[in-house]
Parts: C-alpha cells; structure tokens; sequence
C-alpha cells in the first residue's frame, strides 16, 4: 500500500513537473517570436526609410535581447539609421561601444565608424583631424566585401586632405584591390566614383596624360547625369594643363549648353573659373572678365561671388583688363566685408598703382584724382587688416612712384613686420635702404644699411647693399669732411675677389670722395687699381682728368683729356661729344676761348645729333653776343637761331636760345623781330616759367625802347602779377619796381605818375621787408621814391621842403646802405644815389652834409676825384664868401 502510494505520488509529481515544464517552454517560443516581430519590423520600417522608427524599435530590440545571435546585426543596423538621420557622432559611438563583440560585422562596423567620421569633417569647419581619423578607419577595414569601398573612401578621405600621392597609391597600382574590381565590375557606379577621384589625383600631380586617359575611357560609359558633368570639369583641367585651351573651352561650352540650369551652383562655378582660364592663356581678357561676372552674378554663393569680384580684379591687375571700376566698388560694397575687403583694397591699389605706371597720366583737374591718389586710398584703408604688410608695401611703392623717397623708405621699414617670408622682408629692407637713399638722406641710409647686412648673407642683395652703402657714405662724406673715414671703411668690406665689377665701381666712387675731399693723389691712387682689361678703364681715365679739374690745374686737365680723346677710340659719338664740350670748357677757363670756340665748333660739325651739339652752338652764340668792342648782333642772333633749330636741343636751351635771339635783335634795334621772339616765348605752354617771365620783361623794354610806350610796358609787366602761376616774391618785387620806373619816365609830361611811381615803389618796399632780403631791386626802388620826391610839383612851399628832406633820407639809405646788399648794387646806382643826395643837401642847404657826401663817393670812384675836389673847392668858397669865417672842417 505504501508502495503504491508513492508510486502514486511520485505519478501525480512527474505530470505536475511535466506540465510547468511545457508551459515554461511555450512562454520561451512566444517572447522569441516577440523579439524577431520587433527585429523584422524594425528592419522593415529601415528599408522604408523610416529611420527614427527603426532606430527606437532596434535599440528596444538591443535592450532586451542582450544574448541574441542578431544582436550586432541589430547595433548595425540601428547605426544605420542614425547615419541616416545625419546623428554621425551617435552612430560612431554606438559602433564603437560594441566594436569589441561585433564578430562578422567587423568589417562592416569599421566601415561605417570611418563613414561617420568623413561626413562629421564634411559638416566641420576645422575639419583636417577627421578627414584623417577617418582615412585611418577606412584603412583598418578587414577584408571583406567592403573592402573595395573602404578602399575608395580612404581616397576620397585622402582627396579631401590634398594628400594626392596616398590617393594614387591607393588606387592605381594594377594589383589593388580597387583595380581588381575596376576590371571585373567596369560599369559599377563604386568604380566610376574611384576612376573619378583617381583621375582628379593625377591631373593635381601633373599626371594629364595618365587622367586623360582615364577620363576618355569613361566617356565610353551611360554616366548619370551628375557623373558627366564631373568627368567634363576633369577633362577641361587636363586639357589646360596641357595647353590645349581651345579644346578646354569646347568642353565647357558644351557642358554649360547641356546641363540647362540644371548643374549645381559650385559645379557651373567650377566650370566658370576654368573658362577664365582658358580665355585668359588665349589672350581673350575680355571673355575671361565677363567669366568674372558669371561668378559674381546674384544667385551665387557668397564666397563664390567674392571670388569672383577678386578674380576680376586680379585680371585688371596683371592683365590689364577694362575693369568698370564703379561698377565693381557697387558690387563689393555688399559683398566684401572685412579681410575679403581688404583683399580689394591692396589689389585696387596695385590696379591703380600698375595703369599708373602703365600710362604715367597726368594729374587732372576737376577734383578728379590721378592714379597714385586712388592707389593711395585703396592702400591706406587696408593697413590695419591681416593684410597690412602688403598694404605697407604698396604704399611705400605708391610713395616710391611719386618721388616721396623720405616716406617711401618708412613704409618699407613698417612692411618689414608684416611678413613671415625671410626673402620678401630681405628685399623690403632693401628697398628701404634705396629709398632713404633717393630722399637724400645718406645717415639713415647707412643706418639701414649696416642693419642689414648684419641680419642677411642673402649674396642677391648683400654685394648691391654694399655697393650702396659705399655710395652712400661717399656722398655723405662730400658733404661732411669727416665722414671720409666711415667711406674708407665700408669700401674696404668690397673685395676684388667677391665682385670685381662692384669693387671697381666702388673704387671709381671712393676716388670721386677723396678728390672733393681734396685728396686727389689718393683719389688717383685709387683709379690705378683698376687693371686695364676693365670695361670701366676709359671712366676710371675720365675720373682721374677730373681729379685736376677739381684741382683748377686746367693745363694738366687739358692734357688728360686730350689723352683719353686720343686713347678712346671705341666710345659713343655722344660720349666723345661730351668729354669734348669739357674741353672747350677747359680751354675756356684757362684764357683761352678763341681755342675753346675751335672745339665747340668742330663739336657742331662732328656729332650734330648730340645734345652738346646744341651746348656748343649756344656757346659760341654768347661768345658771339659778349664780344668787346663792336658787336655782330646779325651773326649773334644767326647763331642762336641755329642753336634752337636743332633736332637733339633739350627744351629749356631752345627757349633760351629763343630768348637770346630777341635780345639780340633788340641790341641790333629790329624791334619788330624782338617782340615776335618774345611774344612766342611769353605764350609757349611748354616754355619754362622762369623764361617766360623773362620774355615778359624783354616785351616790356621792347615797348620802351621801340616808340616810349610806356603803358603798354606796364600792361606787359601787370600780366606777369595777376596772370602767372607760382611766379616768385623776387620776380614780383622786380615788376612793381620796373612799372614804378614806367610811370616816373612820364611823370614829367602827367604829374599824377608821381603817385603811382610811389604805389609802385612802396609795394616793393613792403615785399622786401616780408622777404627779410636787401635786395638791389629795393635800393633802386628807394632812387626811385627820392627821384619822384624831389621832382613832384607842389604849390606849398613846406610840402615842397617836407619832400626835399623825405627824398634825402630815401637817397642816403640807399648810399650808405649799398655796401650791405649782398648781389652787390651796380655802381652806376651807387655814383646817382650819392650825386642825388649831394644835390638834395644842397637845395636844403646843408654844405657840410654836402661835403661828407662827395668826398665818401670820391674814396669809392678814384677817377670822380678831380671833378668832386673842384665841386667841394666850389663849395667851400661859397662858405667863405658867406663869411664863414672857418674852413668846413673845423666848424
């Protein structure tokens, strides 16, 4: 009974435990099927695309099946889905976090962990570091089905990079992967986009043959419609590159005329910029500038736009394009704005700056500006950008262009500290150093110059900067004695062996400052150095003549220009023409000008295009005209035509010459003549200023001289004051002094001329105290108020001793002043200043006055002596006669 009680027992056990062990399992089947409802609908929800739902449903499926076989394929998936979602960083890290038990899915994890880094560096502005975590990745990927892939995204991640060379050894060797499936898999859009980036690769290495070749083999292919374009943009650069700008430009035409608007923005940019190309490597800068306006069109992307405008600049700048200058400010007003602008600025200043030298237009009126002062503008309003060393730069060569030497040299020396590049700073301070140079300024030129060659062994601009520096230290020392000792030393630092040519220009140099330093023997030491197979032999022989010049031995001199004339025969006519005309000179200064003329007039014959071929003629002209005795002012004013009908005579002798031939046809009385000369002269636009008023002055004396129309002079004369520009204080001292002595010539004949010779007079005196100079025009302006003074008519007996005593004053200062003026006055002004104040102190009865006058004028004029002494005799009998009762003397 117990037996069976246990058996029974145990039965009922066994079917409970049977029963709880079925339903256990059943529960197990059902949350199986549960999960893979979820896996699959998640799955499917993915392929329709719908990626947040199947991201949610996967990461649920994730969560509660942690030990499930479709797991990793489950993380794979869901990464997906974020990739899709544009989440990379998510998607990277849900990889990466699961990376370690990803099994078969390895390869496809690392592929898509590197996809999500390559699409992060394209969202990124600082995108360098992922471009390369994700070349890394894309390497790490195990061989698989993806390695293919993997391989063309590690190039493109490459490409992105510029790492050009890494794309080519990725991609060309024949066994690579990539290659392999190229060749079984020709068509596959995974080959088309690897031939793509490869072809693109080659072509940045200057491989336009290896691309080409690539690119016609695609044009075999159905290429969609974004891949054609592509291939096109690849094809046109290889044909650039290889010069074939014709066939470029039909490339381009045909995939702008195809794509109907229909073609990216940066793609039709792209293919904007390489027909700009192609037009300008033709010469067809026009189309190449209406290619610039295709980029900077409205519907651009705004870095494309300012490309453009830049672009467009750059061919105004270099090639000279017609640029609308207003219609490109009204363009970049809007789209340029802080570096891109200054950018503008600079390259505005060089388009100015370049037409300037271009052109050399001169400055117009009307408020409009030249050139310089629009390349000025441009260059200042970028100084304070990243850009102001190059701002800097063209200023200073704006100042450079304009002959601001002294402000041209800072800015170069401010531009230095705007560059990193140690060959551009080099030149700058070079430039500085050429600059402070040309101002004048030889200290700071040394200054610069010591500075750097001490910073640079640069042998391109070391050996010029020495030779400079030489150049500058012999002119300072020309000026300050003692600065011949810093000359020596810096001459020393040029060594025959370095630059002979530079060492025997430096010895000419050194030469030159020894013999203004009146060091002659030395500066002819020096010149001996120079060896006779020298191309500067001839001017070394030439430096030493003048070493006896600067000596006022013209004997000596003579002979050593007689020497190299005979020596030379291989020099330029114009060369021998002008150490010739020294001669004359040469012999003229030695008292001998009949010699002199010999060899001015052979001058003439011999070398008649030169321009001392009209220097001679104008010499013998003056010789002719300042002849003693009788003057043959026909042959004088024959000669000066000569001189001003010559083909090579430099303008300022022509009109001197001009000048000079009135003259003499004024000394001759042909008065008619004369004021033809004159009147060409005083209306000539290119005839120097100085000339001119000359001319107006000779008019002036031929209206006097030809019928006493003094009026006409005195119209002449006013014109100089109210018509000429710039006319100097001197000159318009001497004109109010000159129509002073118009109207005291017809004073006689109209009184009231006595006023306004005194109008005239007093203008001069005022001038001259503003001028602080004692010039003769102010002493024979002050004659002139004692003349007019002493002969204006009065009816009043006290005004008329009122003015006798006024023009004494006026008198006296003028004869006791005279010995103070330093261009002395000319002594006949000297002997009537005296003589006038002798008679006025006479008329006021002033005997002694008198007699200290003539006797004074008789110390300074011997040959006046007998005449004074019978004058002061005559006086001193009338005292007596008077009954003085003493002589003079002693009264």
């Amino acid at each position: 009974m117990n037996q069976m009680f246990r058996q029974r027992t145990l039965a009922i056990i066994g079917f409970c435990l049977a029963t709880s062990i079925g339903w256990l399992s059943a529960e197990s089947n059902v949350k199986k099927q549960r999960s893979l409802t979820l896996f699959q609908g998640a799955q499917r929800c993915f392929q329709a695309g719908q990626w947040s739902t199947a991201a949610g449903w996967f990461l649920e499926f994730i969560g509660n099946n942690p030990n499930s076989n479709m797991r990793n394929e489950a993380i794979l998936y869901r990464a997906q889905a974020l990739f899709r979602l544009k989440q990379y960083r998510e998607c990277f890290n849900e990889l990466k976090n699961a990376e370690e038990s990803s099994g078969l899915f390895a390869a496809k994890y690392k592929f898509w962990m590197a996809e999500c880094r390559y699409r992060e560096a394209e969202e990124a502005s600082e995108n360098q570091g992922l471009y390369r975590v994700a070349a890394q990745l894309y390497a790490e990927v195990p061989k698989s089905d993806r390695l293919v892939a993997a391989n063309v995204s590690e190039a493109m991640a490459y490409a992105q990079l510029e790492d050009w060379p890494k794309v080519v050894e990725l991609l060309r060797p024949a066994a690579s992967p990539f290659q392999n499936y190229a060749s079984s898999s020709p068509e596959s859009s995974l080959t088309l986009q690897g031939r793509l980036i490869l072809a693109e690769a080659l072509l940045r290495q200057g491989l336009n043959l290896g691309a080409t070749d690539i690119l016609n083999q695609l044009s075999e292919l159905e290429l969609a419609e974004q891949d054609r374009w592509r291939r096109q943009i690849l094809l046109s650069r290889a044909l650039i590159a290889k010069g074939e700008y014709a066939e470029a430009l039909n490339v381009l035409e045909e995939l702008l005329r195809t794509s109907e608007n229909r073609m990216p923005q940066l793609r039709a940019a792209q293919a904007f910029e390489l027909k700009l190309n192609a037009h300008k490597e033709l010469g067809q800068i026009d189309k190449a500038l209406e290619m610039c306006r295709n980029l900077w069109q409205a519907g651009m992307p705004i870095f494309v736009r300012q490309r453009g405008l830049l672009l467009s600049l750059d061919l105004a700048v270099r090639n000279g394009a017609s640029l609308n200058i207003a219609e490109f400010n009204l363009e970049s007003e809007s789209l340029l704005k802080n570096e891109g602008l200054a950018v503008a600025q600079v390259a505005l200043g060089d388009f100015h700056l370049a037409r300037h030298q271009t052109t050399r237009i001169p400055r117009v009126f009307f408020g409009q500006s030249n050139q310089l002062d629009k390349s000025k503008l441009n260059y200042s309003a970028a100084i304070e950008s990243m850009f102001s060393g190059h701002a800097r730069t063209g200023l200073a060569w704006n100042l450079w262009e304009n002959h601001k030497f002294g402000e041209s040299c800072t800015n170069f020396i401010q531009a230095v500290n705007g560059f990193i590049d140690s060959k551009k700073r080099i030149s700058l301070q070079f430039k500085a150093m050429e600059s402070a140079f040309r101002f004048g300024d030889m200290q700071n030129t040394l200054k610069i110059g010591r500075d750097f060659l001490s910073r640079t062994s640069d042998y391109t601009f070391t050996e010029s900067a020495k030779f400079l520096l030489v150049r500058a230290a012999v002119k300072e020392a020309a000026e300050k004695p003692r600065s011949i000792a810093e000359a020596r030393q810096i001459y020393s630092l040029i060594s025959q062996e370095e630059n002979p040519k530079d060492f025997e220009r430096a010895s000419i140099l050194m030469a030159r400052a020894e013999s203004v330093g009146n060091n002659p023997v030395k500066a002819r030491e020096l010149l001996k150095q120079i060896p006779d197979s020298s191309a500067l032999k001839q001017v070394a022989a030439l430096e030493a003549a003048r070493t006896f010049v600067r000596e006022k031995k013209w004997k000596s001199a003579i002979n050593q220009y007689e020497t190299w004339l005979g020596n030379s025969v291989d020099v330029t006519a114009n060369q021998r023409a002008r150490v010739s005309f020294d001669l004359g000179w040469l012999y003229n200064l030695n008292g001998l000008p009949g010699k002199a003329a010999k060899i001015f007039s052979n001058i003439v014959v011999r070398f008649p295009s030169s321009p001392e071929a009209a220097r001679s003629q104008m010499w013998i002209a003056d010789y002719q005209f300042s002849q003693k005795g009788e003057v043959d002012y026909v042959k004088a004013e024959e000669s000066y035509q000569k001189v001003r009908d010559m083909p090579n005579c430099p303008t300022s002798l022509r009109h001197r010459a001009s000048l000079m031939a009135g003259r003499a046809a004024l000394a001759r009385r042909s008065y008619r003549n004369a004021r033809e000369y004159f009147r060409l002269i005083a209306v000539d636009p290119k005839c120097p200023e100085a000339i001119k008023v000359e001319a107006k002055f000779a008019l002036s004396d031929t209206a006097i001289l030809d019928d006493a129309n003094f009026d006409e002079a005195i119209t002449i004369l006013e014109n100089i004051i109210y018509s000429d520009v710039g006319t100097s204080s001197l000159i318009i001292l001497q004109v109010h002094g000159r129509i002073g002595d118009c109207h005291l010539q017809m004073a006689a004949e109209d009184p009231d001329r006595y006023r306004k010779a005194q109008e005239s007079y007093r203008r001069v005196l005022d001038l001259s105290n503003r001028m602080n100079n004692d010039h003769p025009v102010r002493y024979r302006a002050m004659m002139g108020m004692a003349q007019s003074l002493r002969d204006i008519p009065e009816e009043s007996a006290s005004k008329r001793n009122e003015n006798l005593i006024l023009a004494l004053s006026w008198a006296k200062k003028v004869f006791e002043g005279a010995g103070s003026v330093e261009a002395n006055l000319e002594p006949y002004w000297v002997r009537q200043s005296a003589l006038m104040s002798a008679e006025l102190q006479m008329l006021a009865n002033k005997p002694r006055e008198e007699i200290a006058t003539l006797k004074a004028l008789s110390r300074q004029f011997e040959k006046m002596s007998p005449a004074l002494d019978s004058r002061i005799g005559r006086i001193r009998q009338k005292l007596r006669e008077a009954g003085a009762g003493k002589s003079p003397e002693n009264k």
